[in-house]
Order: C-alpha cells, then structure tokens, then sequence
C-alpha cells in the first residue's frame, strides 16, 4: 500500500519524506511554459487491471502579485510575472478524495506547497515553503524545521512539469538531487529521455468543447534512482512537441505540449482519458 500512495504521489521513485529536488545539470535550454492558461490533465489509475482510482492535475499560469494555499497557511506569498500554479487531487472509485497537493512556482522556482494522503489507513501532511536561503518544512502539523536551499531547486510534486520545459524532442538527460526532511540527506534522482517510437491514442477537448482523440507519437522518460537501494525505475510517455493542444481563450501562446500520456510505477498505470486547455 505504501507503493500505491507514493504513486498517487506521482513521486515513486523517492521516499515520502522528500519534498525538493535540486537540478544538477542544466544542458537544454529552458524554452518557456509548456502548459496553457489553465490545464486541466484526468487520468485512470490501475493496480494491474483493477481501476482504483482517478488523478486531475491543474496547472494555471499567474500574473504577478499575491496567493495563497489556504491549507499552508493564512498568510499570502508575493509572486513574480511568469509563475504558476499546479494542483492534484487523486479519488477513489467512490469519488472520496485521497489525495490532495498545491504547489505554487515563483518564476517557475517552487515556492510553497501542501500535500496530504488519507487511504486505507496512511495518513499524512506536509507543509513546505521557501523564505530567504532556506525552506520550511512541517509533517503533520509538527513544528517547522528547515533545511538550507543552495541552487535551482523545485517542488518534487512538480517533477513531470519541470521536465515539460526543456526541448526534449532530441532527447534529455540530467540528475536531481532529492532532499529529505526526515534525514536531512541527499538522494540523485537521474532523468533519460529517447524515443522510443511509441504511440498512444490521447483524449482531448478541443478549443470548442468538442471531445476529440488523436494517436501522437511520444518520447520515454526514464527516472531512477542512482544510489542503492534503488527500486524500481518509472517511466512517464510524453507526446512529442508536435502535438499542440489550443486552449479556449485565443491569447499568445496559450498552448499545451510534452503531455503527459501515460505513467508506469510497477504494477500501477496512470493513463490520461482527457486532457483540456483553457
């Protein structure tokens, strides 16, 4: 069960107690936002062939100026031009809600984030922001703790988006340094991405509501441990930047590319079944 709520996660690879990963490498450049105004990504999730579940990921863009996580704290975070938003919320069957995280990206450098799990019996909360040279942690509803920030750095929730901003299309490879509250150590995350010549059927609304589908071709990321004990390694399919996704407002670049298709842990699947821009 405990494979099942890091998946929901969508941070399998790393322990539950990791909450920042640090890019140590950064070859490609970044081109800019991968995602439109407001996307919306809703995905099955399956334990072998036994549907247990749905995932939503919103992501929306944000002007500059103050937010809040309303379950961080009460207080608002000052954001730049250029920052964003990513929500998850993961269901059961019964449409119970079992997971849920925030983060906001502060000129696309995490910024803050909340993350709580409750199901069949695992529950937990993480609380985590960014001030000065240091971010903050609490785990359920514990005193702060903090940890010193040196480098680029970024939520862990928001580990498949970052990858969405660099030009993947001719392949990528770099390593992330995972930091963990509960010891204070690092972990090397390491990232591949080919094609592997695959192609998946993706489900969308177009800029008109309309339900369509298409087959893209898609690239193969790779993310693994590379220090033991390593587990298993993910795989997560992203449809090549040639599949462009129009989102319902016509503004400059409101756009979706490098979705997210398809995500593999073990014996778990998150397939997308829609994917909207607005």
């Amino acid at each position: 069960m405990r494979k099942l709520i890091l998946s929901l996660l969508m941070i399998a690879v790393i322990s539950i107690g990791a909450v920042m990963i640090t890019a140590c490498s950064s070859e490609s450049p970044v081109p800019g936002v991968a995602w439109a105004e407001k996307e919306t990504l809703t995905y099955e999730i399956k334990e072998g062939d036994t549907l247990i579940g749905t995932l939503t990921v919103v992501s929306e863009r944000l002007k500059g100026g103050e937010y809040k996580i309303e379950r961080l704290r009460e207080e608002p975070f000052k954001l730049s031009s250029g920052s964003a938003r990513v929500t998850k919320v993961a269901t059961d069957t019964q449409g119970k809600e079992i997971m849920y995280s925030e983060s906001l990206l502060n000129g696309f450098t995490s910024l803050a984030s909340y993350k709580k799990v409750d199901y069949n019996g695992v529950s937990y909360e993480n609380k985590v922001y960014h001030e000065g040279r240091y971010f903050y942690y609490s785990k359920n509803g514990g005193d702060y703790k903090r940890i010193k920030a040196n480098g680029g750095y970024a939520d862990n929730e928001l580990l498949y988006n970052i990858i969405r901003l660099y030009d993947i299309d001719g392949g990528y490879s770099s390593e992330y340094k995972v930091l963990s509250p509960n010891t204070d150590s690092l972990e090397k995350i390491a990232v591949s991405v080919s094609d592997d010549a695959t192609n998946f059927a993706l489900r969308y609304t177009d800029r008109n509501g309309g339900q369509q589908e298409q087959t893209v071709a898609c690239l193969k990321a790779v993310f693994r441990k590379t220090e033991s004990p390593s587990g298993q390694p993910i795989s997560v399919w992203y449809a090549k930047s040639s599949f462009i996704l129009k989102g319902s407002s016509v503004s400059p670049r409101n756009e979706s590319f490098y979705i997210p298709v398809k995500i593999v842990e073990n014996n778990l699947t998150y397939s997308l079944i829609n994917a909207k821009a607005e």
